[in-house]
This record gives C-alpha cells, structure tokens and sequence, in this order.
C-alpha cells in the first residue's frame, strides 16, 4: 500500500510526504517513508530538502546461492564452498536468516537559474546505511580454534573451507552533487555544456560479527578483512567530475565528454608480516598478514625478504581525466548513426602495485596489471552504432 500527499502551505512553501507498505514472503514486512519541502526563495532560487528511508531486499542468489569449487589453497588443491543462507555450513557459524538492508537518507540544497537558458543545483547528502550484506572470507576446518559444530560441517560436506553472506555492515555516506545545465541558440547552431559532480566520503561504522566467530582478531577479520572493506569504501569514490560539450546542427551533433576520476585506495592480499609481530596472532602477524587473505596486508620491500623491510600492501591510484568524442547523424525520422571514440588517449588506472615492492605485485581483483577501477582497463575504445525508432 501507498499513500501520497502534497501541501502547498503558501506561494512560497511546498511539502510533499508519502508512506509505502509492503509484505515480502522472503522477509517480512517493511514501512518507509518520505518527506520533502521546498521553499522558494525567489522566482529563480529554490531551497530544497528531504529525508526519507529505503531498504533493499536480500537477493535470490544471496540467500539461495551455493556452490562449490576446486581450487589451490595454501598450495594444495581444495574444495571450497560457497553456502546458503540455510545451509548447515552457516547455521553452524551463527549466521542469521538474510534480511533487509535499511537506509535513512537525508539532503538539502537549492536550484538556481541565473539566466533563461542555464540551470546550477547543489545537493548535499546524507547516507546511513544498515545491515549491508556482504560475503565473509573463507573458514578452515583445519582450524582448531573455529566452533567444533562448524568444523564437524564442514568435513560432512566434505569441504576444506567455506564462506557466506551474511548482514554485517553498517555504514555512512556524506556527499555534494553538483550539475550545471548551459544551453546557447545562435540561429541554427546550439550549444550545450553539462558540468556533474561528485564529492563524497564514506566510512564504515561497525561490524557486526556473530558470537560464534567474533571470538579473535583471525576470526574476527576473516569474516570482514581490510581489503573486503577497502573494496567497500572504493565503491564510492571520493571524487568524480564530467563535462560534456554538444554542437547541434541541423540532423548532426558533435560532442566530447571530459571525465576526472580521483584518487582511490584498495588494499591487496598480502604477501608478509612483521617479524616483530610474530606469534602474536594480532596485526600484523606474518602467518595473518602474509597468509593472502586481505587481512592487514604487507609486501617486502624490493630486495629484501626479512619482515623488516615491509611496507602496507596499499594501491593508490592517482586522478585520472579521461576523454570521448562522438558524433551523430540523423539520416532519416526514425535511423540515427553515432559514431565515435571512448577514451582517446588511452588512459589507464596506476598499475596495482606498491612503490618499491614491485616483485610482489598484481595480488588484485583482477591478477594483471590494473585494477577495475577508475575508467577500467580495457583502454581506448572506438564504437559505430545504427539507431532504429519505430
């Protein structure tokens, strides 16, 4: 059920809200709402400002989704198993029944028409986002130290280690979005500049681990490594700018977009530890840190080998501005043929290695070179497409 409503308080002040019901087999119920006001300062600048709440519901492969697989670990062949949200694997980690991710999502801001034919809206957000699923690392049944029911299951299914999705992750999003809209007649000629941007932050509030895995530093950060979140917190750069510039004439349109990714940071597996941490089965500890999991990763530095001479296994990808050119021709009412060239100067991300430590390199998402991050890796692309509207 949903139930909209809209008050016009005065010329100046408009209020909207609504509430939403629904039933879902799979979860539950859940209710969200929203409310919203704008209030007009003059004819050509707008305040604006909502909050609301969201959710998003587990999906079928998250709670269904199994499969298991040979691979090397530790440099052995193993099977390791990806387990259901009801498989016995995870009832045996205290993993709960998948629910809904929950959101509250605030933002304000103003739109401004300085001139009849430009347009600048500013927006700063809010994100709090609650019980994210994620997929754990892989658990061991070698490891004597894990609950004695997941071992047993484990070795019944006859798998050397397993992983799971599980709701863990509480997190929080602040941003601005910015969009600057242009558009200039001069008799059959038109241009058009469009400027969006995006500046944002997120951090990770908590964990929330099960009792039954949340009993040590090992455990605690095979469920949700560093570079697990790491991963997370790229996913939403810090940075992101795009221009786009269109002549128009006639049938034709010509126009580049100009694009800035900014700085990223993922961490690698992780090669080494520190010697000084030996033993200690905490940070930096050589049989976690150097055991390839994501957790507090290091790499020796080049030339050396004696948990010393280490650094953090740390990517950083430098800003990067990318460039398009296309065109178009509208051949008839209903053909248009584009054509054009995506990142002309074949731009890359920096390459997924730490400076001088270079011999232990590439133990990424993508085992070469690059990361998919950015602008991808895939370089300089051309393209011709025949456009039918019926």
């Amino acid at each position: 059920s949903y139930v909209d409503g809209e008050l016009k308080a005065n010329e100046a002040l408009l209020v909207d809200g609504a509430v939403r019901f629904e039933n879902y087999s799979d979860f539950g119920s859940v209710a969200t709402f929203k409310l919203a006001s704008r209030y007009k300062v003059a004819p050509n600048f707008n305040l604006r400002g909502s909050v609301s709440t969201g959710f998003r519901a587990p999906s079928l492969q998250q709670i269904n989704f199994s499969n298991t697989v040979t691979s090397f670990y530790g440099g052995v062949l193993v099977n390791s198993r990806i387990a259901r949200n009801d498989d016995a694997i995870t009832k045996a980690a205290g993993i709960e029944k998948l629910k809904q991710e929950t959101s509250v999502n605030s933002s304000i801001g103003f739109a401004w028409k300085p001139m009849n034919n430009m347009s600048v809206t500013v927006d700063g957000y809010m994100v709090q986002v609650k019980d994210r699923i994620v997929l754990s690392g892989l658990f061991d049944k070698d490891d004597a130290t894990l609950p004695v029911g997941l071992t047993t299951a484990l070795t019944d299914m006859g798998v050397q280690t397993a992983q799971f999705f599980a709701n863990s992750v509480n997190t929080t999003n602040f941003g601005v979005d910015v969009l600057i809209d242009y558009t200039k007649k001069i008799g059959k000629h038109t241009l058009k500049a469009l400027l969006a941007g995006n500046i944002q932050s997120m951090k990770v509030n908590s964990v929330n681990i099960p009792d039954a895995l949340n009993d040590s530093y090992r455990h605690r950060k095979t469920f949700f490594s560093d570079r697990e979140e790491s991963m997370l917190l790229a996913s939403a750069p810090r940075m992101k700018w795009n221009l786009t510039l269109d002549y128009i004439r006639g049938n034709w349109t010509f126009g580049t977009h100009l694009n800035y990714f900014g700085q990223m940071k993922t961490l690698g597996f992780g090669w080494t530890g520190l010697a000084s941490a030996a033993g200690t089965d905490g940070p930096g500890d050589p049989a976690i840190s150097g055991s390839f999991t994501g957790i507090d990763p290091y790499v020796d530095i080049d030339g050396y080998a004696d948990g010393v001479n280490v650094v953090k296994e740390e990517f950083i990808y430098g800003g990067k501005l990318t460039a398009d050119i296309y065109a178009s021709c509208k051949v008839s009412k209903k053909i248009t043929f584009f054509w054009g060239v995506d990142n002309v100067f074949n731009v890359h991300p920096d390459f997924a290695a730490v400076k001088n430590a270079r011999y232990e390199a590439f133990d990424n998402e993508s085992g070469g070179a690059w990361e998919p991050v950015q602008m991808g890796y895939n370089g300089r692309r051309l393209f011709g497409k025949l456009a039918f509207n019926f």
